[in-house]
């Protein structure tokens, strides 16, 4: 399963290239894991009903992660109907998109990405798996949805779906997790239901496992669109037919149903679960048949359609009885074919007429019987007539609620109302799309009369092919009943022993189940025609009937959400008014209080030790260099001053961690001063010289006070913490846990790249992604829009400013090109000096940093001001010189080999960034030594020096441009005077 898993992520990056370049026929690489996962769950359709399939894999087995996979009936069946409707949809898709069609690749791509979360969330037998898949479908059906983003419907479509169904599924994560971390509980699915049958899981606690089953169906009824929720389904038919038939048939609305066919067996007896699931599922039944009669456009009455098909399944399986539970599933297997063929089918009526709106349509079914004769056949299903896979689902489930007392009686009743009206929406999409009718005359010149032929050519033979094939499943599958049952009947088998034993209805399919039961389904039958015949006097009846539109679901999550974004608003301006000093005054406040608050609380109970205001005459001169470096910064009124005084602050920081025994850090916090100034320089050319005249005096007072106050309190806390240790200090283990499992001396390096390497890459990313999106904002800027312009190659500058000088320096040939008074005698000897001493001295602080001070970032920190040097000597012509790469190309070069270090120890069949030695025979040369680490620490120097070439390359490159221009101006004034 999870090698099917790749197929879906491998393929699915293939195919946006696939579709892009060959048109329809790239979606042939988008069908290979749709029809590879189809043959392989009917190969292994043996194992599924007899011996479940389970793959586990240990992930973070501390934590209790694992990628647990799970193929039973239940399993089988979801993947039969994800596998095999998305495979008939890629075909689909094929013919049905222009070969020029607006984003299409893009589609591709993400059509497959879902399909595979999808599957995923079916498989997964761990229920924090299922709340990642669960989220995964969320985010490629919002791209799905979306799709066409130019579209305001669209866009707003997709946010909407997204909001309401990442709200269930953050519910649904909180209920997992006091199912799993419980009393009794599990993260493993069998598990988790097998303990709620039987009553251990929570023993104790029932108020406690009903907030939790309450929660996970919030996540049910978001996820599958209903009460009251529903609003967001039909909003999402902005997405292209394509999506609608796979996500709102198939797959992502099956997800909440799929979860209460998963539960039920373990929670049937919770009547919090049961009754809640079969009232909401209930009224969704008749909300959603009630809105659909009432709609114009086709899809919109299917989206309706399908909202109260899953209110059907969904009441059906919460009852909790092996026979309803049969019914719904076997539902689940109608719904996914009839319903995606309906789909399909609206879509090729529109691909032909132009339009999907009712009162617009007319003699289509004259013109193409057999695309009539597909979507009859399919509404058939739905509307549960005789000899169709719909109605065995409907006449189980009337039969064995006959039997089940009042409520079931009562179920029954809301069933049938239901019904009554899923026959009358089936009929009014079959005859809106193909019936012969009177059209308005205003209709449009496109579309014609009921005596004439609707306009547009006849359709691939592929858009009606699938929409075939999906209605030959939902209609053959009502004459073998025993077949049905054979596949729908184990899952209730095997999961509700308990009740087969007491109960003296078992449920079965079958074509024929009493008298009673088939008059119940004439009726049904009869009510629904008679609803769509007098459907002008039931429309106006529902449209008089309807809430006002203020306390409408979809009004009142606009109301919510408007509401919301005006309250984040407001304590959003009130919280962060954009000015630094006052964001940093309001946090220091709070901490003051609320730590200051519980110092004093604890101040009577605090056992103080001695305290030592310094160890040595060095800490003191340091604490003295950081008290009066403090002190210029907050009265400079000069920009330049303040940033020498910060650099002051950091050596005195350095001296106080050198002092301290902690060089490493000393050596960093040096090298990380010295281009920061140099950066701050160059930053300030842009800025006025001088501070402005704010804050107030009095304003000066009060953060001063603020400040010592924070001091005072910070100060506090960690004497309190100190004092209140009672075991040793972890940090006395890392030693030699650091030289056993990391081979290295140096404890801060090997924390770095071994102990917390997972961050370290994470951090690297977030460093790559933060110079990227800086150096884009000061490219966008005004500033550097006519360095763009004007210089469009900076190496082609150089050449052509060198041109003009007489000199023959091969050192420096930037500097040479400046003009006189802008080069630097002082600088260029230093540049001369200290540039490949630095160099040479950054490697080697990459390469002894596992056991001596040093590392990856000390070595790129002391290599980016070696480059700081060599422009302030030349200039942005020398640094060009310099670094004749890209700088994206060394980032993206630097976090690829720190991947790649990490990964390379699971070749040696050990763990994802685990250091392990390496030695290298060289002959007489003798051996090298090294770990895999060093790899990582690479990849830290690249993507350091990287950064340093870029924001250098940014801001230096402009301000020189700037300054030429400058000096050009001047010179032409000169001219003109003279």
């Amino acid at each position: 399963m999870l090698v099917l898993l790749s197929l879906f992520v491998l393929f699915g990056a293939m195919a946006g290239a696939a579709v892009g370049r060959f048109s329809g026929r790239g979606y042939a690489v988008a069908f290979v894991p749709f029809a590879a996962t189809a043959i392989w769950a009917l190969l292994n359709t043996g194992r599924a009903f007899t011996a479940t399939v389970v793959q586990h894999h240990t992930w973070v087995s501390v934590l209790g992660l694992d990628l647990a996979f799970r193929f039973d009936p239940l399993a089988w069946i979801m993947t039969l109907v994800v596998s095999g409707v998305g495979a008939a949809i890629v075909i689909y898709c094929a013919f049905y998109f222009p070969p020029n069609a607006a984003g299409r690749a893009r589609f591709a791509a993400t059509f497959t990405f879902f399909g595979g979360s999808m599957l995923g969330l079916v498989w997964s037998n761990h229920a924090l798996m299922i709340y990642t898949f669960w989220e995964l479908t969320s985010v490629f059906s919002f791209l799905l949805i979306g799709h066409h983003y130019r579209s305001r419907a669209a866009r707003a479509a997709a946010r909407q779906a997204f909001v309401v169904t990442t709200f269930g599924s953050l519910a649904m994560f909180g209920g997992f997790m006091i199912l799993g971390a419980g009393p009794g509980g599990s993260f493993q699915v069998d598990q988790l239901v097998a303990r709620g049958a039987e009553g251990t899981l929570l023993q104790g606690h029932p108020g406690t496992l009903n907030v939790a089953l309450v929660l996970v169906i919030i996540g049910i009824l978001t996820k599958s669109a209903m009460l009251p929720f529903h609003f967001w389904l039909p909003a999402a038919m902005a997405a292209p037919t394509p999506v609608s038939a796979f996500l709102h048939a198939a797959t992502l609305v099956k997800a909440g149903v799929y979860l209460a066919l998963r539960f039920t067996p373990g929670f049937a007896d919770v009547p919090v679960w049961s009754s809640l699931l079969t009232i909401f599922g209930a009224a969704t039944l008749l909300v959603g048949g009630w809105l659909a009669i009432r709609q114009t456009d086709l899809k919109r009455v299917l989206a309706y359609g399908t909202v109260s098909q899953l209110g059907l399944i969904t009441a059906l399986a919460g009852y909790g009885n092996r026979a309803t539970l049969l019914a719904a599933l076997t539902l689940v297997l109608a719904h996914g074919t009839f319903k995606s063929c309906l789909f399909l089918t609206t879509g090729t009526v529109e691909k032909i007429t132009g339009s999907r709106d009712i009162r617009e349509l007319s003699g289509v079914g004259r013109t193409h019987p057999v695309l009539a004769t597909i979507g009859g056949l399919a509404a058939a299903s739905m509307a549960g007539f005789p000899l169709t896979l719909g109605y065995l689902g409907k006449e189980a489930g009337i039969h064995n609620l006959l039997h089940q007392g009042a409520a079931g009686v009562i179920l029954l009743a809301g069933i049938a109302a239901g019904s009554v009206l899923t026959a009358a929406y089936s009929l009014r999409w079959w005859f809106g799309a193909f019936g012969g009718k009177e059209l308005p005359g205003h209709r449009l010149a496109s579309l014609l009369s009921e005596k004439e032929a609707p306009v547009g050519s006849y359709p691939a033979a592929a858009l009606i092919a699938v929409p075939g094939f999906l209605a030959a499943i939902t209609v053959s599958g009502g004459f073998f009943p025993g077949s049905v049952n054979a596949l729908t009947g184990p899952h209730a088998d095997t999961q509700l022993e308990g009740y087969l034993a007491t109960s003296n209805e078992a449920g079965h399919l079958a074509l024929w189940s009493g008298l009673m039961p088939a008059l119940i389904t004439a009726l049904i039958l009869t009510g629904g025609y008679a609803c769509f015949h007098w459907r002008g006097k039931v429309i106006r009846f529902a449209k008089k009937t309807a809430l006002p539109e203020t306390f409408r679901a979809a009004n009142l999550y606009r109301v919510i959400m408007r509401n919301l974004e005006a309250v984040a608003g407001r304590v959003t301006s009130f919280t962060q008014s954009g000015s630094l000093p006052l964001d940093i005054s309001i946090i220091s406040t709070v901490f003051a209080i609320a730590v200051g608050g519980a110092l004093c609380y604890a101040l009577p109970t605090i056992k103080w030790g001695p305290v030592r205001l310094f160890d040595s005459f060095l800490q003191a001169i340091a604490i003295a260099i950081l008290a009066g470096a403090t002190i210029v910064v907050v009265r400079a009124r000069r920009r330049m001053k303040a940033v020498l005084g910060l650099g002051a602050m950091g050596v005195g920081m350095a001296t106080l961690w050198a002092v301290h025994g902690a060089p490493d850090l000393a050596l960093t916090q040096l090298v990380v001063e010295a281009f920061t100034i140099v950066v701050f320089v160059l930053v300030l050319r842009f800025l006025p010289t001088h501070f402005t005249d704010r804050p107030l005096r009095s304003s000066r007072w009060l953060r001063l006070i603020i400040s010592v106050v924070a001091g005072v309190v910070t100060s506090g806390g960690v004497l309190l913490a100190a004092a209140s240790r009672k075991e040793n200090p972890v940090s006395e283990l890392l030693p030699d846990e650091v030289l056993q499992f990391g081979y290295g001396h140096n404890i801060v390096n090997v924390i770095l790249v071994d102990v917390r390497a997972w961050d370290t890459v994470g951090e690297l990313s977030v460093l790559l992604i933060a110079v990227t999106g800086v150096t884009a904002l000061i490219f966008r800027s005004g500033l550097i829009s006519r360095l763009t312009v004007s210089a469009p190659s900076l190496r082609s500058s150089v050449a052509k400013a060198a041109s003009r000088t007489s000199t023959n320096s091969r050192w420096l040939a930037g500097a040479s090109a400046l003009e006189e008074d802008r080069r630097s005698l002082m600088l260029e000897v230093a540049a001369r000096i200290l540039y490949p001493t630095l160099l040479v001295a950054s490697v080697w602080l990459l390469l002894v940093g596992h056991n001596s001070p040093g590392g990856g970032f000390a070595g790129g920190m002391l290599a980016a001001s070696a480059l700081s040097i060599r422009y302030l000597a030349g200039g942005h012509y020398e640094l060009t010189l310099a670094a004749p790469f890209s700088p994206g190309a060394i980032l993206g070069l630097g976090l690829t080999i720190a991947a790649a270090a990490g990964l390379a120890p699971v070749l040696a069949g050990g763990a994802p960034f685990q250091t392990l030695p390496v030695d290298i025979l060289f002959g007489p040369l003798g051996t090298v030594h090294f770990t895999t680490a060093m790899g990582l620490d690479i990849g830290v120097y690249l993507v350091v020096l990287g950064l340093a070439v870029d924001i250098l390359g940014a801001l230096g490159a402009a301000l020189d441009h700037d300054e030429e221009q400058g000096v050009q101006l001047v010179s032409s004034r000169k001219g003109k005077t003279k």
